[in-house]
């Protein structure tokens, strides 16, 4: 009964702190945005909980934002509520002019800005914008780029113009390499051809650095590594690339039946992204292993030699030669579940055979799906209340 009588108090209690929100009056500009705001505050009248209550009532009602300033002040007459509302709103953005005035370049003037017309302005934003404007225009290669801004405002709505002065561009002459890869030195040379003496854009020879690294490993070089560094002198830049692990690789597969060249292909690509150094005959022949495994072949046999040869640009080029007998497909003769009780024989082959994955559906021996099918026969009976089921298998005799 005590906890009864003080529920019953509390909520007394919290009854007799209800307010009654009888008027509202809003101040601000004559703006149009001031004026939809006005109405919306209006429409707050009405009874609330609590103070509490009408506090979050009002911050969610202004949570939109776009005030130059907020406040209110709320006034108690006997036993209603008014409350008053002071605010200005920010100017709206509504016109935007960039242009350049020395020289014209392939870009949008007002791509460089993060501003948009019929948005809050902001004298900050703004700020950033053009601080982060000239850093935009030092990587598109114009370092001594200069601008002026010119705000407008009138009836809440601001007008802004950017001039732009590009000044003097550094111009792209150059590359210097350091490897000792033919091949590679005339790839990168030919790479950057295009943009000799034009303005040295850094975004730019970045995405065509990283577009060489990806085209050198499809050529076989893959540990190749590629960095660069841009050594200006006056108003020209020369592009040292630093090149590490130049060295080629090469596959020669034998007797494949089950799968092509360029399947095994893609499988020695993944595992020189995966390793990242030189293979090991071990490391090809768990990978291949695995491979057939998945493809519910057991008995797998991979042999391995490593060779070397030069190539046409006097290259020493690794090559593997990998030899296969890769045996036939394992069929799933028999399943057996045991010390089960809850769940009887039929039950559980039948969650067996409605979740199975393709190969185990075929009838084949899928070593993924029982691992999964574990886990997820596990997850039934913790569902059904033995949390401290344990399951152990899949045992297997081939």
């Amino acid at each position: 009964m005590k906890f009864i009588l003080i529920y019953l108090l509390l909520m007394t209690s919290a009854m007799a702190q209800a307010l009654n929100l009888q008027d509202v009056t809003v101040v601000c500009d004559k703006s149009d945005l001031c004026q939809e705001r006005r109405s919306r505050f209006e429409n707050m009248r009405g009874e609330f909980r609590s103070l509490v209550h009408l506090k979050e009532v009002l911050k969610l009602t202004a949570s939109d934002g776009g005030y130059q300033f907020f406040h209110y002040e709320l006034y108690k007459h006997d036993k209603n509520y008014s409350l008053k509302i002071f605010f200005q709103m920010k100017p709206i953005l509504s016109e935007i002019n960039v242009g350049f005035a020395d020289r014209n370049i392939e870009i949008d003037p007002t791509a460089l800005l993060a501003l948009r017309e019929g948005e809050f302005f902001e004298s900050q934003k703004l700020k950033l914008n053009l601080d982060n404007l000239q850093k935009k225009l030092e990587g598109y290669g114009f370092p001594n780029n200069t601008h002026k801004s010119e705000v407008v405002e009138s009836n809440g709505k601001v007008k802004l113009s950017v001039v732009i002065n590009l000044g003097k561009p550094i111009i792209f002459k150059r590359i210097k390499t350091n490897t000792s890869s033919t091949f590679i030195n005339n790839f990168l040379n030919k790479k950057f051809n295009r943009l000799y003496n034009k303005p040295f854009e850094l975004t730019r020879f970045k995405v065509l650095l990283d577009e060489a690294h990806k085209d050198l490993f499809e050529y076989g070089y893959y540990l190749v590594s590629l960095d660069f560094t841009p050594v200006v002198k006056k108003d020209r830049v020369t592009l040292d690339i630093k090149v590490s692990h130049d060295q080629p690789y090469a596959f020669d597969f034998k007797n494949l039946t089950q799968d092509d060249h360029a399947t095994m292909l893609a499988l020695m690509r993944d595992l020189f992204r995966k390793v990242k150094k030189p293979l090991t005959e071990v490391a090809i022949k768990n990978a291949v292993q695995e491979h057939y495994q998945q493809k519910a072949i057991l008995d797998s046999q991979v042999d391995v030699k490593t060779d070397k040869y030069l190539n046409k640009y006097k290259e020493q080029v690794t090559l593997y030669r990998i030899f296969f007998n890769e045996g036939v497909k394992t069929i799933l003769t028999d399943i057996n579940f045991q010390g089960n009780k809850f769940y009887n024989q039929e039950k559980i082959m039948k969650m067996y055979k409605s979740e199975a994955f393709e190969l185990a559906s075929l009838g084949f021996y899928d070593k993924e799906y029982l691992e999964f099918f574990v886990g997820y026969l596990k997850t039934k009976y913790i569902e059904q209340g033995y949390v401290q089921v344990k399951i152990q298998g899949p045992i297997k005799t081939l």
